[in-house]
């Protein structure tokens, strides 16, 4: 776990670039980020990149969740390569709904022709990443994986 004060140094960076926090309330008074609302192309990149380097960030986080065994969990608004939806939380009044948008299949097929697009490449960039680690038996949820961790881990 991170200490407090790391977490809300992640807050504070995380809503200057456009996140929306919910926050709960203590019972001593003070009250405690509950959840940040962004989706996770926006939290992993700053407001002025360009939509190479965003996907760029994009597809190697999602290269290092992929290189771990197990199946993994990729959101659809990350499949999609979703943006923050500030019109969804004007539109339905909660935080949550900047990265709840419910899209068209012309919307997304229209983006997904679009090689210029940033749905485009992070869509057709993830989907090569997921074929090519189903193509290495290594990361199939059934094999047997140990992980040493000496001399890693002092006792």
């Amino acid at each position: 776990m991170l200490p407090e004060n790391e977490i809300l140094a992640l807050v504070e960076v995380l809503q200057q670039e456009g996140a929306l926090v919910n926050w709960k309330n203590n019972p001593d008074g003070t009250r405690s980020p509950y959840e940040m609302n962004v989706t996770y192309m926006d939290a992993l990149s700053r407001r002025e990149c360009s939509d190479e380097e965003r996907c760029a960030r994009f597809i190697l986080a999602h290269a290092i969740l992929l290189s771990f065994p197990g199946v993994p969990a990729i959101y659809i608004q990350s499949i999609l390569g979703s943006r923050n939806d500030y019109a969804g939380v004007e539109k339905l009044g909660y935080n949550r709904a900047i990265n709840r948008k419910k899209y068209s299949s012309k919307e997304i097929t229209t983006e997904l022709d679009n090689k210029a697009t940033l749905r485009y490449s992070v869509y057709y960039k993830l989907s090569h990443l997921i074929t090519l680690r189903r193509s290495h038996k290594e990361f199939h949820p059934d094999n047997n994986f140990t992980i040493d961790a000496y001399p890693l881990i002092h006792l």
